[in-house]
């Protein structure tokens, strides 16, 4: 749709009303944060191989990443602001701690120009974005 596969009927659904009806600019899946930077082990990590059998690995551990749905930057009297929206059917079992590590990791940026919305329906995403153009981007410029 729009020359963008969506993951979620929900994410599209934002797409139409953010973006298409209400003009906000959001970027999708663009914003990938690095939460925990992979490391190679100075020790020994012996796991088993697909045959089962107990192997020495020696590739580095892989980068711990979040890349929210949407997102958009802004810039208000605070200065620079972030809006992020994270469209949620189903969380996998990773999500919550990814969650409170980007929140982290935004907090300490942002501060209170931190706004991370998670809708789960079509309602929650209207009240969204009339709470987007309303209260937060009323009288902001665009980024």
């Amino acid at each position: 749709y729009d020359g963008i596969k969506f993951k979620s009927k929900l994410e599209k659904y934002f797409h139409q009303q953010a973006n298409e009806i209400h003009k906000l600019g959001f970027e999708y899946e663009s914003l990938k944060t690095i939460l925990h930077e992979g490391v190679r082990l100075e020790g020994y990590l012996y796991q088993p191989n697909k045959l089962g059998k107990m192997t020495l690995d020696t590739k580095k551990l892989i980068d711990i990443t979040y890349t929210p749905d949407w997102h958009r930057y802004f810039e208000n009297s605070l200065g620079r602001g972030l809006i992020v929206v994270e469209c949620k059917g189903i969380k996998i079992s990773t999500y919550q701690i990814k969650k409170k590590m980007f929140l982290s990791i935004m907090n300490k940026k942002y501060g209170q120009n931190l706004y991370f919305f998670e809708p789960h329906n079509h309602s929650q995403i209207q009240w969204i974005i009339e709470t987007i153009k309303n209260e937060i981007l009323n009288g902001a410029t665009i980024k």
